[in-house]
């Protein structure tokens, strides 16, 4: 039996071609070595790997089908019969079939019993299903693996296949100043070790930050009153080990936290995180959550049985939440069609609900509320007939910035609420769209590559685009087994330096909150 996959999640956000393709072998050294430094670390991962492993096993342990003249004999037989069955019933016979855990019945054809060809149909289906499980575990069998973390086993790679890859090209956009050095960055020392999945500086003083540390001892939200040189620890308001930080846009001491699992967890605090209140918002799992100036969005879902039912609560002004959509809607738009979602802020009362991904390619809907959330309308952004998908926005909420449809490389920046866009230099053509991208008050764009972590032409460089230039520069390299979670800025709106999370030593059994100059 295949065991479940946890519902942890991964702090790289690895897709499983990845963990298997490290299973495999099958990745560049490089690669291979930041994996190495992340399994022992994600339980979401070893669990994948584990479930591999299982499948493996399962695989290699299956008989190979009978096909001989009896088996056939048999079948034909078997088709004849529903054949004549199905004819019978076609003359005037009606199947009635109760539904499952009800005490009512509906008609209902059986598709089994409709006629010979879905018979015959069904069972070459099988043999064929069969065929593939045959020859998959017998392709298993001749292959070796990497043992994945589980009981007994280790994370020492395997011997590499005696075949060499071909090289795959590179491509950099000017010179990097570092060749991804970890010595050269900045190690916040009093912060404690511990995994880091969210960093967040206050958009109106941006010497204030909030950070999640999980750790052995659980998890600790730890804050920052002079741009990172110290922390200090602000207890553990929730459980878990993962954690959403997003902080007021008009008030750098109103700090929200949130844990999504099967229930959710959203703790408040309005003095920097010295004290914590704990809103009711019912038993959904947390999803998204976002500001329109100092009104809180939250988004709580639950997926049952394919259906999903989705919920939107307000906070104004620090106040109690109240329910804003009916039965999962808003201003009659169904949030059945969930997918990733997230909050963007905007200038005043507005606000953007998006649905969807955004990392190429990109597969999103916007829904815009200009009035604390009363009504709400689909969107969509255009600039000279190409569509412009919203992206983010700067800390103060006065820029949108989105990248164009059929040029995700390429960003475009709006001061009037998406009405007009201006358009920016474009990326490298190695530069497929973007993974992270962040926009300082200055304007100034900072960017990793699509193609950041990817098993073929993985770019690890951090991209820069200060206002009026022609051209993105590569600000540094980004080491292996280090992951930026966000930039800060100085006073006048300028970035000075990217954060990260990083894998503290080779066998990643700690890690460390790091900074880097930009």
């Amino acid at each position: 039996m295949i065991p479940p996959l946890t519902t942890e999640p991964c702090v790289l956000g690895l897709p499983e071609e990845t963990l298997s393709a490290w299973r495999d072998n099958l990745l560049t050294s490089r690669e291979a070595q930041r994996l190495d430094a992340h399994l022992p670390t994600c339980a979401a991962c070893q669990a994948r790997i584990a479930a591999f492993d299982t499948l493996s096993q399962t695989l290699r342990q299956q008989r190979s089908p009978n096909l001989q003249a009896r088996i056939w004999d048999g079948l034909q037989a078997r088709i004849r019969t529903e054949e004549r069955q199905g004819s019978m019933r076609r003359r005037g016979q009606a199947d009635l079939w109760p539904l499952t855990g009800t005490t009512t019945q509906t008609k209902r054809q059986d598709p089994m019993r409709k006629n010979g060809r879905a018979v015959w149909g069904t069972v070459v289906a099988v043999i064929a299903a069969t065929l593939v499980v045959t020859l998959f575990a017998s392709v298993l069998a001749q292959r070796g693996g990497r043992n994945g973390p589980g009981s007994g086993t280790t994370l020492t790679p395997t011997p590499q296949p005696t075949h060499t890859p071909t090289p795959q090209p590179t491509h950099t956009l000017t010179p990097a100043p570092s060749a991804g050095n970890i010595a050269e960055w900045t190690v916040a020392r009093t912060i404690g070790d511990g995994n880091v999945p969210t960093v967040v500086f206050a958009p109106t003083d941006p010497r204030t930050a909030y950070a999640c540390i999980v750790g052995t001892s659980g998890l600790i939200i730890s804050v920052t009153h002079d741009s990172g040189a110290t922390w200090q620890a602000r207890g553990t308001p929730i459980q878990g080990i993962d954690c959403h930080l997003s902080v007021n846009p008009t008030n750098p001491l109103d700090v929200v936290v949130a844990q999504g699992d099967s229930y959710i967890t959203l703790a408040r605090s309005f003095d920097g995180g010295l004290h914590w209140q704990y809103p009711k918002l019912g038993t959904l799992a947390f999803t998204a959550m976002g500001w329109a100036g100092s009104t809180l969005y939250v988004a709580t879902n639950l997926t049952d049985g394919g259906a999903s039912l989705t919920n939107v609560s307000v906070s104004v002004n620090g106040g109690s939440f109240t329910r804003l959509d009916t039965d999962g809607k808003l201003s009659g738009i169904s949030l059945a069609d969930i997918g990733p979602m997230r909050f963007i802020s905007g200038s005043g009362a507005t606000v953007f609900m998006q649905f969807g991904q955004v990392i190429t390619p990109i597969i999103e809907k916007t829904l815009a509320s200009m009035d604390g959330g009363k009504t709400w309308a689909l969107v969509t952004f255009t600039d000279g007939g190409q569509i412009v998908h919203l992206y983010t926005t700067s800390s103060d909420n006065q820029t949108l910035v989105g990248v164009y449809d059929r040029a995700p490389n390429q960003a475009a920046i709006s001061h009037d609420g998406g009405k007009t866009w201006q358009r920016l230099a474009a990326a490298s053509a190695t530069v497929p769209g973007f993974n992270d991208l962040w926009i300082t008050p200055d304007g100034s764009l900072i960017a990793t590559s699509g193609n950041l972590g990817m098993i073929s032409g993985n770019d690890e460089n951090l991209y820069t685009l200060t206002p009026g230039a022609t051209q993105w520069k590569v600000a540094l390299v980004l080491p292996v087994s280090v992951y930026p979670k966000a930039v800060s800025w100085a006073a006048n709106g300028q970035p000075i330096a990217v954060w990260a999370a990083f894998a503290g030593n080779s066998q990643a059994s700690s890690w460390e909150l790091v900074s880097h100059p930009l």
